[in-house]
């Protein structure tokens, strides 16, 4: 099963199309077959302290973590997002013609908001460990940092509301931080 989640990694567009294909089949299937239908209503269909138990989604478990890792750092620009950084490193607007790109933000965004809605707490920790990860001055990518945005935004709504606004809290103090970063490295330039 791993190799079925580095065949995702290999960049190439029909072998992601078809993977994707795949695991947005499994990851919908694992969710149909779930006690409880989302991560929204977690607190109507389970106690305080009580976990669910699901045989399928223990079993694939494993792999869907890996699955959301390769999704979130291989997000795809979506329609909406309409500027872009040039080889120059400026910024322009983008006219959105490539509809095979927005097939693939399509399948990507609802395999990725469905692994979320199944495991929130999951994807969570791994955007915000990738988030540490380019806070770092060495690891700096702005390339990174705008699909792991992507990533974010593909998953609102995925969350409980108290939850979505903590992430996103969390998110924006990071960013803001980054932006304060990149700030004084350009004034020490100067």
């Amino acid at each position: 099963p791993r190799t079925c989640v580095h065949i995702s990694e290999i960049e190439d567009v029909e072998l992601l199309k078809i993977s994707l294909d795949l695991w947005k089949f499994l990851v919908l299937d694992v969710q149909k077959g779930m006690a409880t239908p989302s991560a929204l209503s977690m607190g109507r269909f389970f106690p305080m302290g009580q976990k669910r138990q699901d045989v399928r989604y223990e079993f694939y478990k494993k792999l869907l973590m890996e699955l959301e890792s390769v999704l979130v750092r291989r997000m795809v620009r979506p329609e909406e997002v309409l500027i872009t950084q040039d080889e120059n490193g400026e910024i322009v607007k983008v006219e959105m013609k490539d509809t095979v790109n927005l097939m693939i933000y399509e399948s990507m965004q609802k395999t990725l908001h469905t692994l979320t809605m199944l495991d929130p707490h999951s994807t969570r920790n791994l955007i915000m460990s990738e988030l540490d990860k380019l806070s770092g001055p060495v690891a700096w990518n702005a390339h990174s940092l705008n699909v792991l945005c992507w990533a974010i935004g593909s998953i609102s709504g995925a969350m409980s509301e108290d939850l979505e606004k903590n992430f996103l809290v969390h998110v924006i103090k990071i960013l803001l931080g980054l932006c304060e970063v990149k700030k004084g490295k350009r004034k020490s330039n100067d």
